[in-house]
């Protein structure tokens, strides 16, 4: 097994990650040995203490290596794709799992992820992905929304028709990483090391591509908590739906786009008397019915609660949302990890 962790400018967090997997117990609550986990922490040219607390570690429980991205002159893809590529290359487990520095995971992790693997004859695991700690008002609202993102991933896996995956929490063979050619189509494009790489996956090996619906295997990762950053993070996101080969994730995305234009647009012209109210009422109700109903379960197989005040305020400004962000995610570039892109 071998764990695979690109960072940038990790030294808040990296620390806090690495002592979560020394930490990894079978279920048996036996701990793992050196001989059973690798972990390869691959540098993205932090200039913080980032190499310097991971060279200090202490690892008991693990073997650690340390790496930094080995970055081909003038090369303008993407940092993480290569690290990640880089890292398989030296991986010595069968089973790859992927997550970020900034990360936090439970003690039976890697083994929840291990048996499904064993149990499903899975080529692919997704796993939920959710936040750590959510004060403000803001970070709660991204909490669910965040939730919707996941659910509507393991959804989509579920039937058959995989749109989204996180990342932070992502597990495959790596002979299938091999055999797919890794990010040899996608290098080029910044984001989406996780869900373009699932679909190529899950066409080369249809029906062994999973989400893990566990407790358990959950990852836990930061919020953004300035207006700036969520900004960038959700453009990026957003701006990978033209991107994708497969044609019903396009039209999907341009489906939602749609369907939030439509409802602004219903909302306007029943302020104005054009429209009746009744029915965009109705559309509403079940609107937010489905979607309560779909967000509780989502978050519960997390432990986590549904927020019902929080739960209406993101009602309220989520169609606008939509449509800001499916509208600006085809102008102009982003920032990510301190850099731009165009």
């Amino acid at each position: 097994m071998s764990i695979i962790i690109p960072i940038r400018n990790e030294a808040q967090n990296i620390i806090s990650l690495l002592e979560d997997i020394n930490q990894q117990c079978w279920l048996n609550d036996t701990v793992f040995t050196k001989d059973q986990l690798e972990v390869i922490v691959v540098d993205d040219y932090s200039v913080d203490k980032s190499v310097e607390l991971v060279r200090s570690f202490n690892n008991t429980h693990f073997d650690l290596c340390l790496c930094q991205l080995d970055l081909p002159k003038d090369f303008e893809g993407s940092h993480k794709k290569l690290a990640i590529s880089q890292a398989v290359a030296k991986a010595k487990g069968e089973i790859i799992i992927t997550t970020d520095g900034d990360c936090r995971v439970g003690k039976y992790w890697i083994a929840t992820i291990l048996q499904f693997f064993q149990a499903r004859d899975a080529v692919m695991v997704s796993g939920p992905v959710t936040f750590t700690v959510t004060k403000s008002f803001f970070e709660k609202l991204q909490r669910i929304e965040f939730a919707s993102l996941i659910g509507a991933g393991a959804a989509s896996l579920k039937a058959g028709q995989p749109n989204m995956c996180n990342g932070a929490n992502l597990s495959f063979i790596k002979k299938a990483f091999v055999e797919v050619g890794g990010y040899s189509d996608s290098m080029h494009i910044p984001s989406g090391d996780d869900e373009f790489l699932m679909q190529k996956i899950h066409r080369k090996f249809t029906g062994q591509t999973f989400f893990l619906k566990s407790k358990d295997a959950v990852v836990r990762t930061g919020t953004q908590r300035s207006l700036k950053n969520f900004y960038h993070q959700r453009k990026r996101w957003a701006g990978k739906w033209k991107l994708h080969k497969r044609v019903s994730t396009a039209l999907l995305a341009i489906f939602i786009f749609t369907f939030h234009a439509l409802l602004i647009t219903a909302l306007i012209l029943s302020i104005s008397g054009y429209f009746s109210w009744p029915i965009i009422l109705t559309v509403l109700l079940i609107k937010g019915i489905a979607e309560f109903v779909f967000l509780k379960a989502v978050l519960h197989d997390m432990n986590e609660k549904l927020s019902v005040p929080n739960f209406f305020a993101l009602q309220l400004i989520y169609s606008l949302y939509a449509v800001f962000f499916g509208i600006v995610a085809n102008f102009g570039g982003y920032q990510w990890k301190e850099r731009q892109y165009n």
